[in-house]
């Protein structure tokens, strides 16, 4: 109602005075192409409003000149000054992701989304315990927020003792929406982890192929999945060269490869090429820089190139055991 009020305010200035309407329709006409997108989530974008306030400010700024005069420039620069203050602290808000949605959460504590975000950002800077606090009050705010279930679980996945509890999570999730390939690739994720679930991670992983054939990540779990069982070698080998096709580029399909080929004999040299080849792509990759050391380990006169290659391992993972 209060938007109507306005654009009505502003189709009488057009013709009553116009100067002061088309400022007015300044405000109206450069919101009018994003306000008349349809959108299923609504958010607040405030940059968006930046170039329609240009007019208020103008109305504003020319309406106490013409009452006050040359008297109003004092007030103008403190006005300028204070608002510069605002934007240099508005702008520390900015200055990351982190900051931004921690600002939102703090402002909109209500808000399950804002907390979820806020934890989905800290689990992955390595803030495990601040994140899952954070999807634990989206939870309390909204129990049905599946991603904030599948989110809680994976944090908890890697944490000693905590894997049931993040089996729970995703399992929670599944209830509320069956068809998520990415939870159940998650929950397969899960099973592989624990004792004797081998042929459960091997259904979820199934599972969130058959609801996405063109998931590279589930192929790749499938394949290692396949890996672990006997006879089962080809039918890995097969999943990870369908995980390439969809991702050439796919570092991590490269390196199962050559960990099928390290446990095959004869085919140490397959191994080492597959290796290099996630390092071309992927240098960072601590768990090829060891795989490629034990593979040169096992070849003569390359002892030095394997020790290279456990050092370089410890260096990107000092904790590498």
């Amino acid at each position: 109602m209060p938007v109507l009020g306005l654009l009505g305010a502003t189709l009488v200035a057009l013709r009553r005075w116009p100067a002061a309407g088309f400022l007015g329709a300044w405000v109206f006409l450069i919101l009018a192409p994003t306000s008349a997108l349809p959108a299923t989530l609504q958010i607040i974008v405030e940059h968006r409003m930046y170039l329609p306030l240009a007019a208020v400010i103008t109305w504003v700024v020319s309406g106490t000149y013409l009452l006050a005069g040359r008297k109003a420039i004092p007030a103008f620069l403190v006005a300028a000054a204070v608002a510069g203050w605002l934007t240099a602290r508005r702008n520390e808000v900015y200055r990351s992701d982190i900051a931004l949605w921690s600002d939102t959460a703090a402002k909109m504590p209500g808000s399950a989304r804002a907390h979820n975000n806020l934890g989905y950002l800290l689990n992955a800077a390595g803030r495990t315990s601040e994140a899952i606090a954070q999807y634990e009050t989206a939870l309390r705010l909204d129990p049905a927020y599946i991603d904030a279930h599948d989110n809680l679980g994976s944090a908890l996945r890697d944490i000693p003792g905590r894997l049931a509890d993040a089996i729970a999570q995703f399992q929670a999730a599944l209830r509320l929406k069956s068809d998520y390939p990415e939870v159940h690739w998650n929950l397969g994720n899960a099973w592989l982890k624990m004792p004797g679930r081998l042929n459960d991670a091997v259904a979820e992983y199934q599972q969130a192929l058959r609801l996405n054939p063109d998931f590279a990540e589930a192929h790749v779990s499938l394949g290692n999945a396949w890996s672990n069982l006997p006879g089962r070698l080809n039918d890995a080998i097969a999943e990870y060269e369908k995980a390439l096709r969809l991702k050439p580029d796919y570092a991590e399909a490269h390196y199962s490869i050559g960990n099928v080929w390290l446990g095959t004999p004869g085919r140490v040299n397959d191994a080492v090429a597959q290796y290099q080849e996630a390092l071309r792509l992927k240098p960072d990759l601590a768990e090829a820089h060891n795989n490629l050391g034990n593979a040169w380990a096992t070849m003569p006169g390359r002892l030095n190139d394997a020790i290279a290659q456990y050092q370089e391992a410890l260096r990107l993972k000092p904790d590498y055991a």
